[in-house]
């Protein structure tokens, strides 16, 4: 926790938190290249992936329910 000063809040003091991922839980069926991805922050090149993938993955019904 970092004490700081927000000016559009008129210099109110505020505390700035930076929290880390320890992982998420996947169904079985999803797509391993989506369990796979590693990013900071979602580009349009990692968002476009993801709806790559289930627009291949529609066509199975369980790989489609996992990739929502």
């Amino acid at each position: 926790m970092k004490k700081t000063h927000l000016s559009i809040l008129n210099n109110t003091e505020c505390e700035r938190h930076t929290y880390i991922c320890t992982g998420i839980r996947a169904c079985e069926y999803l797509h391993p290249d989506l369990q796979n991805m590693e990013h900071t922050r979602l580009t349009k090149e990692n968002w476009q992936k993801i709806i790559d993938l289930r627009k291949e993955n529609s066509k199975d019904s369980k790989q489609m329910q996992a990739n929502r």
